[in-house]
């Protein structure tokens, strides 16, 4: 379809006002919802999206105890595993994570957030397979690689859907249980295999995809892809179910229709697709999206998690690599859940400065202590124990900033426009960084001492600091054209760090 003819069908189509059926409105009696709070139905359907993130959760998680096992007796495949084998393993999700984030959004706009969300499933037990019923060291990577491509291809399409169906002032702690689930399903992943054979280990990470599918099939399907297909009717039915009856739906689904179509007109006049880029806004969105994302991994969270057993011996208390992993995924999981709880009472950029600040403290004080011990030795047990408590101060700032809000912020920045691409390349960037990392992590901790690699992640926090300080603003409870205004300001504008100074409309 040619450009004028897309502006003649959405001109045709534009709706000047919106009137519904009797018989719709009689579809949507409350005769099947248990809860008459709308806030409870759309926490509901955001955790039902983010169910399947404790299946790419146990993913990740399920690397570090078996690799354990590999070296001990094969890990129950009755081959052996060498530890370049064992690194791929470890690392090749993340590589199949960052290949499925850009065709995902095509996907998921062809086809919809929920259907492309229960085809995940699929992908996820095809890998699984693979995996349990491995014969040789190759099988067991490739199916690694398949359920990365379903984990970062959820990465995407779990957080737009949880933005499309929550209402601005819940919009960031629906946002934040997808990191929730995450995090548990590591922590789930870790404590199962303790107890399991591999075999039994593997089937119940399978069946966590089947049943988020078996529970996520009853939710609503996201009303503003309904509306972008032109389903006005059935969106109106999605957000009966995710408001309430008591709720006006019709005053919110004629905003989304109009939003909708003032963006296909303006898309219609770009003379390219580049030309959307060609703006402060645009360019701004993308800068502080991607570097949010490159900051998060920066930041040296995994180096925590290897280091976390020389850092407990250290201090006196040599603890199993199991115990110790578990101890800092329950904080993780606690943390996460605390975050989730505050993030729309304080604000992102609020959490983001303190996380950047305490991890900085953080990493300099472990780097400094671990100096010491190579260079002066300490018989001083409370010196040695203080890194054990910057290991816990740290996952705690992470999982409070740094680990959720920059994917939030990718989804609340964007324009309709630019939001596929931009949240599609920070995931992409987000998932590289994490395969790079854990590929290059051995050979790293040999060549750089670790005191120095703490030291860095020191100036990377530090650098993100000032970052968020001067760049990154506040979106909490502010419109789509209130974040614009204050993209448009210069860097270090005071109204970046105060919030705007013109008045902002109420959220609802």
């Amino acid at each position: 379809m040619v450009k004028n003819d897309i502006k003649k069908h959405y001109d045709k189509e534009k709706p000047q006002e919106w009137h519904v059926s009797e018989k719709k409105k009689a579809d949507d009696e409350p005769i099947y919802y248990f809860y008459h709070s709308g806030t409870v139905k759309q926490y509901a359907a955001g955790l039902a999206g983010a169910l399947g993130a404790l299946a790419a959760g146990s993913n990740l998680g399920w690397s570090a105890p078996i690799m354990v096992k590999l070296d001990a007796n094969y890990g129950g495949y009755g081959f052996p595993v060498s530890k370049a084998q064992g690194y791929w393993m470890a690392s090749v999700i993340a590589l199949g994570a960052a290949c499925s984030c850009y065709p995902i959004g095509f996907i998921m706009d062809a086809v919809g957030r929920k259907k492309t969300l229960l085809s995940l499933t699929i992908p996820f037990l095809v890998g699984w397979g693979f995996i349990t019923f491995a014969k040789c060291a190759n099988t067991l990577i490739a199916g690694r690689f398949i359920t990365g491509l379903a984990g970062g291809a959820l990465s995407v399409t779990a957080p737009a859907y949880a933005s499309e169906v929550s209402q601005k002032k819940i919009r960031g702690s629906i946002g934040s249980l997808f990191q929730l689930m995450l995090s548990l399903g590591i922590l789930l992943a870790v404590v199962a295999h303790g107890h399991v054979n591999t075999f039994v280990f593997n089937c119940m990470c399978a069946c966590i995809p089947l049943i988020f599918c078996s529970i996520f099939i009853f939710m609503p399907e996201s009303p503003k892809y309904l509306v972008m297909k032109g389903r006005y009717e059935d969106a109106r039915a999605a957000l009966v179910r995710l408001r309430g009856t008591k709720y006006d739906v019709d005053k919110e689904l004629h905003e989304v229709i109009e939003k909708e179509y003032a963006l296909r007109k303006k898309v219609a006049n770009y003379p390219n697709y580049f030309s959307r880029f060609n703006n402060r806004p645009a360019r701004i969105t993308m800068l502080i999206c991607f570097t949010l994302m490159l900051f998060q991994q920066l930041a040296g969270v995994g180096v925590i998690f290897l280091s976390a057993p020389r850092i407990f011996g250290l201090a006196g208390v040599p603890l199993p690599w199991a115990i110790t992993t578990i101890i800092l995924v329950c904080n993780q999981v606690v943390a996460t859940l605390i975050g989730t709880l505050i993030l729309d009472r304080v604000g992102r950029r609020i959490l983001l400065l303190l996380s950047a600040m305490i991890m900085c403290i953080c990493s300099t004080t472990i780097g400094t202590i671990f100096w010491l011990q190579e260079n002066i030795y300490i018989q001083n047990s409370y010196v040695a124990s203080i890194p054990i408590v910057c290991i816990f101060l740290f996952i705690y700032a992470y999982c409070l900033g740094f680990g959720a809000i920059p994917w939030i912020m990718a989804g609340d920045l964007c324009r309709m426009d630019i939001k596929a691409f931009v949240t599609s390349t920070a995931a992409t960037i987000s998932w590289f960084l994490v395969f790079v990392s854990v590929s290059s992590m051995h050979v790293l901790t040999v060549i750089v001492p670790i005191y120095l690699m703490f030291w860095i992640f020191a100036c990377c926090t530090f650098t993100a600091f000032f970052f968020v300080f001067y760049i990154v603003p506040e979106t909490k409870g502010l419109s789509m054209e209130d974040k614009q205004q204050l993209l448009h300001l210069p860097i270090g504008d005071k109204q970046i760090r105060n919030g705007p100074a013109w008045p902002v409309a109420p959220t609802t």
